[in-house]
């Protein structure tokens, strides 16, 4: 109808865009938008009336073109003509209207959103891009092109945005579903502008149902495919509401190589489109501002986040994604919150805030084309940008010809008075391509889960799970949680979120079920209880992604590491062991075997024999000697209970080698034992003297030692000489994480008997003595392990 909407007071944006979705929310915009809309129409009633009349396009004066034309956010200023309120020249169009007179005034507009030759700069050593090219089909006259004519002024377009884009990798929306002729067709044409070889793409065959597809075009020279091609085709995803028809197309993703060997997953969308609402059902249009298939969408997405994408990072072993695409929702509805929810990190709305957009519908300003990054990824990005080559031009300047073809709409052709096509990039489509530039750099696996025990005998009363930093450097485990998943459904059925806590390099931490009879437990009442049904499986994540898995009695798809672990043993004192103690080959099967226990410490490389008791004694009184334990019990005595005061002993006695044990010392079995103070909760550390009186030694070569947990110089087995006073340590401090020592006394001489008479810890003030009864040690040597109980973490 040759008109032109005029928005007051700035450009105007998509409600959803600005704000959370809401039925009261969006008929206030929608007031707000009528109060600040004026229309100014051409001289004419008539529809379609440039091009059936054979005149220009009104606007602006002297006529529409190439060389004279407006786009999105141009201004215009002083004007003036007959304001009415009226129909278009269609039932229903009703609106203030200015109608010209321009016998008196002229009508020009002033360029404020002037084009760019370029996209933004993005930096990087790579560039992805995301483009929805709008209906590009070989088969002529469905969707796109009419004629071959208007095929070649198409593709000359989309060329000209790929050499502006100059992007190594591009996901692509809205091309022909037709078994890759399309998308072949595309490269071929780009091939012929940019060189033969410079582009390829990757092959899907026919996906989904629809008759628009996504694809994956990129440079040979810059990347390399790695793996094959994945397609996310389940009905969960596609038609999530159950209607029968495929509602969102098939996802497709695909991991590259930069020519340094860095990866890194493109994920290319898009999901089902605001229009053909249904008449009933989720997905009607709620009044929110979301309109229709809302629901279709959000659901799709949450499965996405929660099953397929979790499940792809596992098998390609690397978290670095890239989600991109034509969501059809704007940034605060709910299937991008979904993604935001799991994690992913909208780029535009993070770099670019309010000021981002890449489309316009119904003169509104929003974006629907997202780059959503993994927060691994994120550390990666150099820069994004939304090329305005689309959305702010008229749709006069796309690659429609002047030809009503057979079968064509008669408002498809364009005027033939003046000229409206450039084989350039302007209107190559309706949305905005966009850019991300990356630096890919190396992803750390820093921690593992080391070690699981989830089986005992009757009821399960001493599980945990054992965690290890393999890394070089301290991580902060805040940005780790433990999932622990039904494999039935592949369900989560518990959380955990780790506190801020510094875990050293090399270090151990350890989490344990509901008053568990575990001692060494940094992270006590972590969970209920972990199931055993047959597969299950415990994921580990950081920020969100998958870094680690490992899948139980059977496979769990996305959790399980080429291979599931065995079963757990329904014995106590054996558990399943990450061995050798914390090396990772992406096998759960080859990672994971039958272990004795080491809850804290370096996994043990015997396997049965597991000889493991536990006892605690909550009852104590200065001055007299308590026993805690059984058939292996420790005699403590406090001289004093302290400030705080101790509330709790720990004992767990393990009937096997210390996994520290070596050539210097013989083997034998060893104790932790952890006294509780009673402000477990607040206590942070302790600083302390140890003394080990080592009495009438047999022979000069027995030793008092103690293992420093560490490595690198200053850590290892710290060993004197046996004598009467034995070995004392002085000033050792307890801070929460594992920093206590092993302690030793053996005899390396042969058979002859050791006799023990005390082991005592004292602080400054009060004095605290722990006794341990005359034992009669042969040939071997019997292991204590010292230790205040850990803070209680919230």
């Amino acid at each position: 109808y040759g008109q032109v909407l005029l928005a007051q007071g700035g450009r105007f944006r998509q409600f959803t865009d600005v704000s959370t979705p809401s039925a009261a929310g969006y008929t206030a915009h929608q007031i707000d938008l009528a109060r600040r809309t004026l229309i100014l129409d051409d001289d004419s009633n008539q529809q379609n009336h440039a091009l059936f009349e054979n005149v220009p396009v009104f606007h602006p004066t002297p006529g529409f073109s190439i060389s004279n034309y407006f786009r999105g956010g141009d201004t215009i200023t002083n004007l003036t003509g007959v304001l009415h309120w009226s129909f278009a020249g269609l039932a229903g169009t009703d609106a203030w209207r200015i109608r010209p007179v321009t016998e008196s005034f002229s009508y020009g507009f002033t360029a404020v959103n002037t084009r760019s030759t370029v996209p933004d700069s993005v930096g990087g050593t790579l560039k992805v891009a995301s483009f929805n090219v709008l209906n590009y089909f070989t088969t002529l006259g469905s969707r796109g092109a009419n004629s071959t004519a208007e095929l070649d002024r198409q593709a000359a377009k989309i060329v000209a945005a790929f050499a502006g884009l100059d992007a190594d990798v591009i996901g692509v929306m809205e091309i022909e579903n037709n078994n890759d002729i399309a998308i072949a067709d595309l490269v071929s044409r780009l091939n012929a502008a940019a060189g033969a070889g410079t582009y390829a793409y990757i092959p899907t065959g026919v996906v989904g149902t629809d008759e628009i597809t996504v694809g994956i075009i990129y440079k040979p020279a810059r990347v390399t495919p790695v793996g094959a091609v994945q397609i996310l085709t389940d009905a969960a995803f596609t038609d999530p509401n159950g209607t029968g028809t495929q509602r969102n197309r098939p996802a497709v993703a695909q991991t590259f190589a930069d020519t340094t060997g860095e990866r890194f997953t493109i994920v290319v969308n898009h999901l089902k489109s605001k229009g053909s609402c249904p008449s009933s059902g989720s997905d009607t249009d709620q009044g929110d501002g979301q309109a229709c298939w809302n629901a279709t969408r959000q659901q799709g997405v949450a499965y996405m986040v929660g099953t397929w994408l979790p499940a792809l990072a596992a098998n390609v072993g690397d978290s670095d994604f890239l989600v991109v695409g034509d969501m059809n929702a704007y940034r605060n509805e709910d299937p991008i919150t979904n993604f935001t929810g799991a994690g992913y990190i909208d780029l535009f709305d993070t770099l670019f805030g309010a000021s981002a957009y890449g489309y316009v519908f119904d003169g509104q300003l929003g974006y629907l084309d997202h780059a959503l990054v993994s927060p691994s990824l994120m550390a990666q990005v150099s820069g994004a940008s939304q090329w305005h080559i689309n959305a702010d031009e008229v749709n006069l300047l796309d690659y429609n010809d002047t030809i009503r073809d057979d079968g064509e709409a008669n408002y498809d052709p364009k005027p033939a008075a003046l000229p409206l096509y450039e084989p350039n990039a302007y209107r190559s489509s309706d949305h905005d391509p966009v850019l991300v530039g990356l630096n890919l750099a190396s992803y750390s696996f820093d921690v593992v889960i080391n070690e699981v025990d989830y089986d005992q005998p009757g009821t399960d009363n001493a599980e945990f799970i054992e965690l290890k930093n393999v890394s070089n450097t301290a991580v902060d485990l805040s940005e780790y949680t433990v999932q622990l998943v039904n494999g039935n459904g592949n369900v989560v059925y518990d959380t955990i979120v780790l506190p801020a806590v510094t875990l050293p390099a090399g270090a151990y931490y350890v989490l344990c079920a509901t008053n568990a009879l575990v001692t060494n437990c940094d992270l006590p009442d972590a969970f209920a209880s972990i199931q055993n049904g047959a597969p299950d499986g415990i994921a580990l994540r950081q920020n969100g992604i998958l870094v680690d898995a490992l899948a139980y009695e059977g496979s769990i798809p996305g959790l399980t590491e080429t291979s599931p672990a065995p079963a757990d043993p329904d014995v106590i004192g054996q558990g399943l062991s990450r061995y050798p103690d914390g090396v990772d080959t992406n096998d759960n099967s080859a990672d994971f075997s039958v272990h004795c226990i080491t809850p804290g410490i370096a996994n043990s490389s015997q396997t049965s024999t597991c000889t493991v008791e536990f006892a605690e004694v909550c009852s104590f009184s200065t001055g007299i000697a308590t026993p805690v334990g059984t058939t292996n019990p420790i005699m403590v005595n406090f001289a004093d209970l302290g400030d705080p005061a101790v509330d709790c002993v720990r004992v767990m006695y393990f009937g096997y080698d210390h996994p520290n044990a070596s050539t210097a010392l013989q083997t034998g079995g060893y104790w932790h034992i952890e006294a509780t103070p009673a402000d477990a909760g607040s206590t942070t550390a302790f600083t302390y003297s140890l003394t080990l009186p080592f009495a009438n030694p047999v022979y000069p070569d027995d030793k008092i030692c103690r293992w420093l947990e560490g490595t690198g110089p200053g850590y290892g087995w710290d060993c004197a000489a046996g004598a009467p006073g034995g070995y004392t340590a002085t000033d050792l401090t307890r801070s929460g994480l594992h920093g206590f020592s092993d302690w030793a006394v053996g005899d390396y001489a042969g058979p002859t008997a050791v006799s023990i008479q005390s082991l005592s810890a004292q602080t400054s003030t009060p004095f605290i003595v722990w006794s341990l009864p005359l034992f009669v040690l042969m040939a071997g040597l019997i292991w204590w392990r010292i230790a205040t109980r850990k803070q209680r973490e919230s």
